[in-house]
């Protein structure tokens, strides 16, 4: 009987044991992802208070060659904030260096809209502030500000939970004074660089596909988009997402338990995860953004396959939409520019200047 459900390609009671196991392990996983966040957010708070005021210090409060050498950081909602450039138009607010997320809100008096461009930045799961930054000072050197959307790996696993923070990151940039400038329509609003990686190119793929299903609040949004950089998007099969979710969410002594879990709980809830996923890909590739594209990735990237990543950018060019793109034989996933700092930088360089965006004189920043 054994023998003849094994031919049939029936599982044995011990396969469903260990996929049982395996989602519940995924569900763990899940679970303590969704708590991570508030849990850190409140040692933070409770440990971070003398670090503040120390701070504080330290500002340069009445120092104008101070403000000048710094960026005002607002912090809009959980996860998501502004590091705004200083200057005559700019967003005003506590000068506290370069991404500190302890700053309280800018005042009502400090908070006018800016008419210089938006950087959209999607960085990868778990980025370190000081690594993140790096990103950011690209485009403060463009004369950006940069509007940060963090991504949780909970945001991945559960699909509407991600769907519900693209609404939000949409939400924001049709409302948000600092984020529309002009006179806070979106029709009228600041143009956007979106800058995505790693798994932030997916959450930018739900945010494309709210924004298909509702044109009529967020297809301006889309419509101010200049220009897109992906670096390292996760493309291609399930395999390579839970490979994704395994290495960047968890310790190395993990990742092959983790990376087995979750293909067990995208199995047992494919209508809930693959359904959304396959969903928010069509929308990156043949969604409404028809910005000119850059595109960073690498032939020995484990978590993304590099022939779904060409295909996507030849299907991008078939339909006459512009796109440079820049690959590696070796290279790190998310770490391109660390890996090939020149290269990176020439090619962000230049397909920024096609754009008319060019770096600003250092005195300027």
């Amino acid at each position: 009987m054994r023998r003849d459900a094994r031919r049939h390609g029936a599982m044995v009671p011990w396969e469903r044991l260990t996929i049982a196991l395996s989602a519940l392990l995924a569900m763990a996983h899940l679970t303590l992802a969704t708590l991570a966040k508030p849990i850190r957010a409140l040692c933070s708070a409770v440990m971070g208070g003398h670090e503040r005021r120390a701070m504080s210090g330290t500002r340069g409060d009445g120092d104008s060659n101070s403000a000048k050498s710094n960026v005002f950081l607002h912090a809009l909602d959980d996860g998501f904030t502004v590091h705004a450039l200083p200057g005559g138009d700019a967003n005003g607010g506590v000068v506290l260096g370069a991404g500190d997320p302890t700053a309280p809100a800018a005042t009502p008096r400090q908070a006018r809209p800016s008419a210089r461009p938006l950087a959209v930045f999607l960085p990868w799961l778990g980025a370190r502030p000081q690594a993140a930054q790096r990103y950011r000072d690209l485009y403060h050197a463009l004369g950006m500000d940069v509007f940060t959307v963090e991504s949780h790996v909970s945001h991945f696993l559960w699909p509407r939970s991600g769907i519900v923070r693209a609404r939000r990151a949409l939400e924001l940039l049709a409302t948000e004074p600092r984020l529309t400038g002009g006179d806070g329509s979106p029709e009228g609003g600041r143009p956007l660089y979106v800058h995505a990686m790693s798994v932030g190119a997916y959450m930018f793929s739900l945010m494309l596909l709210v924004a298909q299903g509702e044109p009529g609040r967020y297809g301006t949004i889309i419509g101010r988009v200049r220009a897109q950089v992906f670096d390292s998007m996760v493309a291609g099969s399930l395999e390579h997402m839970a490979k994704g979710v395994s290495v960047t969410s968890m310790p190395s002594y993990l990742s092959g338990l983790t990376y087995r879990s979750t293909l067990a709980y995208f199995s047992l809830l494919r209508p809930y995860t693959v359904a959304y996923y396959e969903e928010a890909l069509a929308a990156f590739k043949r969604g409404p953004c028809y910005a000119p594209a850059l595109v960073y990735y690498s032939l020995d990237d484990r978590l993304s396959d590099a022939a779904v990543v060409n295909d996507t950018v030849e299907g991008w060019r078939g339909r006459g939409q512009e796109v440079s793109s820049v690959c590696w034989d070796k290279s790190r996933h998310a770490a391109h520019m660390r890996t090939h700092e020149s290269e990176y930088l020439e090619a962000l360089h230049s397909f920024m200047a096609a754009r008319g965006v060019r770096r600003l004189a250092p005195a300027k920043l």
